[in-house]
């Protein structure tokens, strides 16, 4: 049995910014309930290797003789991300909750997204987590989904009205794919069976950048302005360069992106500039696989 006291100490130590300084050499860290056990042997981590993730689990990476919290901590500190399988198990966890709020605080202070929550079961999500993004097991929409949506990124999401569809997909998203661009975009990223707005959500996370095609109809569209506040709410949480603003026709600019510099498809002596200064705006793409996404007809 675990003392009061050494719940307590467990849950005020963290503060470490500077001690945990080290290196990164696992992609992700696991944490979970034992309860769960089953699952995540059978089930999580053999996708994650065949993926060639490299995985940090305890029963493999805890050091023998070191504390319990200092394993952990190590282990979030020294891995890109953090998988936390949510279940009732998981949450009647002291362990659990600690993992938890170490690889939250984390994800906070660095302003990065290295937190993954996977929802196993039908529990209740803590309230620190309200509004988070979930991969949810328990879900209906079919399993393949669930997968693809865990292994991929995306060097950029694509936000635009439907109106302006045959620009989208006869330049735009041409120009990007030739580029050896890995794009996120509605049609062929959105997950059937989950909510548009968590779809939306989570294509903003799991992209390095958001290019947003401002126009008159996309200023008029419900999603369209969902899309552009929280993409603009992403850039200002990660204190990152994130956004990428294409004028789209004439339009006028919403208050909260006033300040904000465009590229303008519409201004003709931008033109010769335009897209190498959308490229180098992306940056380099991570992935030269993004090269064989087929087209979209």
């Amino acid at each position: 049995m675990v003392s009061h006291q050494a719940i307590k100490q467990c849950f005020n130590f963290g503060r470490l910014d500077i001690h945990y300084d080290i290196s990164v050499v696992f992609d992700v860290f696991i944490s979970y309930s034992r309860e769960d056990w089953d699952w995540v042997k059978n089930t999580l981590l053999p996708n994650l290797s065949c993926e060639g993730y490299r995985v940090c689990v305890d029963f493999k990476d805890f050091v023998p003789g070191t504390e319990i919290s200092e394993n952990i901590l190590n282990s979030i500190y020294k891995s890109k991300k953090t998988i936390v399988v949510l279940s009732k198990n998981f949450l009647n966890s002291v362990w659990g909750q600690f993992e938890l709020q170490q690889a939250h605080y984390k994800a906070m202070t660095q302003r990065k997204d290295t937190l993954i929550i996977l929802k196993l079961d039908s529990c209740n999500v803590p309230r620190k987590l309200m509004g988070k993004i979930f991969l949810d097991w328990t879900s209906s929409t079919d399993k393949s989904f669930f997968w693809k949506r865990l292994f991929q990124e995306y060097d950029v999401f694509v936000s635009y009205c439907r109106e302006d569809w045959d620009w989208i997909r006869k330049t735009l998203f041409e120009k990007l794919q030739h580029e050896g661009y890995s794009v996120c975009i509605d049609c062929k990223d959105f997950i059937p069976g989950m909510d548009v707005s968590n779809n939306i959500m989570s294509c903003i996370y799991k992209s390095r950048k958001t290019v947003i095609v401002v126009s008159k109809n996309f200023l008029k569209s419900m999603w369209g302005q969902f899309e552009s506040h929280h993409a603009h709410y992403r850039g200002v949480l990660e204190r990152k360069d994130t956004l990428i603003l294409i004028k789209f026709g004439k339009c006028k600019v919403p208050n909260r992106l006033i300040g904000k510099t465009f590229l303008d498809w519409t201004c003709k002596p931008e033109k010769a500039y335009f897209w190498k200064t959308l490229f180098e705006s992306i940056g380099k793409p991570v992935d030269d696989s993004a090269k064989k996404i087929p087209e979209i007809t």
